[in-house]
């Protein structure tokens, strides 16, 4: 039952701190390093290969060398036994330093299953979507042409019924769309197309986009003339950017409040600013401002809005090339800036650019 080593090369002193000498006296010091839960399987596993005359292969826990009490490293051991007359076993073998390579399989394997993970989750989503969708559709729908059929005879209680099922279900719609972005960026599964975008006919469909809700808030709207500036982007998810800067903008001011926006060209890029006139934000509130389901407090408004808009917005830009800023302060309002990669200015945005004659501000 107890073992001696005959030879020892000094890799031995590095693995466990033993020199060739100490483990000739027998093996309990070196049995004393393993690990409490891996002794017992690793002699037993010994035994069996020498009962078998089979060669010994495992892994086991030991002490690292140096390293603190509760730092282990994985030992692969392999050896061939070779019985002798007198009954002694001799084992012929080595034993190699695996740690790394385990943690880099353990890293692999906890990849592999994020990554199953996420493609069962987005799976799952777009399935879901489709079944939420249909019925949804349908109560919008049949919402729409209740309050505009002239036979329903609605009263106006009976309409602003109406239009709280119409605007909780298109409510309903957005967050099930801005859920599905959030799993197809986290699963690296959103498509941009890039090419040369003129930033002076996009930003104005934006803004006529976003003109109603800025009357009914009583919010001027501003476009500061961004000349022939061409930006390369994804043209779609460009607008989605500035749609949700530019509601965010109007949904966070205040009565009688603004939204400037300007394009500013600086090293090859073009800043986007979409600034407003609400109260602003601290330096705490900016540090969250990107994370999910954060409202910053807004929740307990009246304002509606669902905290992922800003988290696909960042997420956007950055798969473009481009970033990202903040600037804002209780009191003076906040400026949200999109700076993306120039590109070459195309013919028709030179023309758009010639004849731009901006964005009408509502009349009050």
């Amino acid at each position: 039952g107890r073992a001696r080593f005959a030879y020892a090369s000094a890799g031995a002193l590095e693995l466990f701190g033993l020199t060739p000498e100490a483990l000739a006296e027998g093996d309990e010091a070196l049995l004393a390093l393993v690990h409490p839960e891996d002794g017992a399987r690793l002699l037993a596993e010994r035994g069996q290969s020498q009962a078998a005359e089979s060669q010994w292969v495992g892994t086991y826990r030991t002490r690292r060398r140096g390293a603190p009490a509760d730092a282990w490293a994985w030992l692969a051991v392999r050896a061939t036994p070779r019985p002798q007359a007198d009954g002694v076993v001799v084992w012929h073998g080595y034993v190699t330093d695996v740690t790394r390579q385990r943690e880099n399989e353990q890293a692999a394997a906890a990849r592999r299953s994020a990554e199953d993970a996420n493609r069962a989750k987005s799976e799952f989503l777009s399935r879901m979507s489709h079944e939420l969708r249909t019925p949804l559709n349908g109560i919008i729908g049949f919402a729409h042409l209740l309050a505009a059929d002239p036979q329903a005879h609605l009263d106006d209680e009976q309409r602003r019924r109406l239009g709280i099922i119409e605007s909780s279900g298109q409510r309903l719609l957005t967050l099930i769309d801005e859920v599905l972005d959030i799993s197809r960026i986290e699963a690296g599964r959103i498509d941009l197309t890039l090419s040369d975008v003129a930033l002076a006919p996009l930003l104005t469909q934006a803004l006529q986009a976003v003109e109603p809700m800025a009357r009914r808030a009583a919010v001027r709207l501003a476009l500061r003339d961004p000349g022939a500036l061409c930006v390369r982007a994804d043209a779609s998810r460009l607008s989605q950017v500035m749609a949700n800067l530019l509601s965010n903008a109007v949904k966070y001011n205040r009565p009688d409040g603004r939204v400037d926006v300007r394009v500013v060209e600086s090293a090859g890029q073009a800043r986007i600013e979409v600034a407003d006139s609400g109260p602003g934000l601290d330096a705490a509130q900016v540090q969250q401002l990107f994370q999910p389901f954060n409202r910053l407090g807004a929740e307990r408004s009246r304002t509606e809005g669902t905290g992922l808009g800003l988290v696909i917005t960042r997420s956007l830009v950055e798969l473009m090339g481009g970033r990202i800023g903040v600037d804002s302060a209780p009191g003076r309002g906040t400026t949200m800036s999109v700076s993306l990669p120039l590109a070459t200015m195309s013919a028709a945005a030179e023309a758009f650019g010639a004849s731009f004659q901006g964005v009408p501000v509502p009349e009050r």
